[in-house]
C-alpha cells in the first residue's frame, strides 16, 4: 500500500460519522474488508449492526446521515456490503451455525440468496431441511454436497425470458432514480439493489451449468469447476456479465466446430 493509500485511510478512520458507534462499525468494516472475504459472516453481522444504528441515530438526532452513505465510508460495494448483511441475518434468523453456512454456500447454496428467491416462502419450503441443516456434518463431502442439491431444488428454474426482463426493469428503474427524490428515491435504489441481486443469481446459475458442460473439454477437475464458480459468484454484476457472455460466445464457437466436425464425419 502506497503512502498516499494509507493517509486517505488513517483520515477516513479518525472522520467522526454520526456518532462513535456508527464510526467504529465503519472502521471495522473498512478493516475487514481489507483483510479478504474469508471476513464475509463477519462482515454482515457489522453492516447489520450498521443498519440498526444508523435508523436510530436518524431518528434520535434528525440527521441526513444514511445507511447508504456510511456503507460508502467503509469502501465496500453497496451490492456486496447487502449480501453479506443478508447471509448474516438468515444465519441468525434460522440458528445455522456459521460453518455450516459458509459451506453449503460454497456449494453453490447460498441460503440468502434462496431467501431471497422465495420471498415469503422461504420459510415453508426449508423447514422439513432445517433440521438436516442444523446438524450437518460439515466434514461429511457427500453429506453437503447431497443437502446443496435439495436445497437448489427449492429454488423454481428460471424461463429464459427473465434475464432479459431484469435487464430492463433495471434500466428503467436507474432512469426513474436522477427524476426522484425522498422516500420515492429510497425506494428505487432498493428495488434496484434487489433487481441486480436477481439478475446476479441468473448469471452464476447459467455460467455453473456452462463451466459443467466445458469442464471436461478443458481438462478441468470437478473441483476447480467448483472454485472457478465460487470467484465467479464473488464478481461484480458487470463483471459477471462480462465473463459469462465471453464463456458463452466460446461455447458457441466450440459448438460450431463440433457441428462442422460432425457434418465432414457423416
Amino acid at each position: 500500500m502506497s503512502k498516499i493509500d494509507s493517509a486517505v485511510i488513517n483520515s477516513a478512520a479518525e472522520e467522526i460519522i454520526g456518532n462513535q458507534t456508527i464510526t467504529n462499525l465503519v472502521n471495522d468494516a473498512r478493516s475487514l474488508w481489507q483483510s479478504g472475504q474469508d471476513n464475509r459472516l463477519k462482515l454482515g453481522e457489522n453492516f447489520s449492526r450498521l443498519y440498526r444504528e444508523v435508523e436510530r441515530y436518524r431518528k434520535s438526532a434528525k440527521s441526513g446521515l444514511t445507511y447508504a452513505g456510511a456503507v460508502a465510508k467503509t469502501t465496500v460495494p453497496r451490492g456486496t456490503a447487502e449480501r453479506f448483511r443478508e447471509m448474516w441475518e438468515t444465519r441468525e434468523e434460522f440458528s445455522i451455525p456459521a460453518d455450516t453456512f459458509l459451506v453449503l454456500c460454497e456449494e453453490g447454496a447460498n441460503l440468502a440468496a434462496i431467501k431471497a428467491k422465495l420471498g415469503a416462502a422461504f420459510k415453508g419450503a426449508i423447514s422439513t431441511l432445517l433440521p438436516k441443516i442444523q446438524s450437518l456434518d460439515t466434514t461429511d463431502a457427500k453429506a453437503v454436497t447431497a443437502l446443496a442439491n435439495d436445497l437448489g431444488k427449492l429454488v423454481p428454474k428460471p424461463v429464459e425470458t427473465e434475464l432479459a426482463a431484469l435487464e430492463s426493469q433495471l434500466s428503467d428503474l436507474t432512469n426513474q432514480l436522477p427524476k426522484s427524490g425522498g422516500e420515492e428515491a429510497a425506494t428505487i435504489a432498493e428495488e434496484m439493489h434487489q433487481t441486480r441481486e436477481q439478475i446476479g443469481l441468473l448469471y452464476v446459475e447459467r455460467m455453473k451449468a456452462l463451466v459443467t458442460a466445458l469442464a471436461p473439454f478443458l481438462d478441468w477437475p470437478a473441483e476447480r469447476a467448483k472454485e472457478y464458480i465460487k470467484a465467479f459468484a464473488d464478481q461484480s454484476l458487470s463483471q459477471r456479465a462480462r465473463l459469462y457472455k465471453e464463456a458463452a460466445k466460446f461455447a458457441k464457437t466450440a459448438a460450431t466446430g463440433l457441428a462442422i466436425t460432425t457434418t465432414a464425419a457423416a
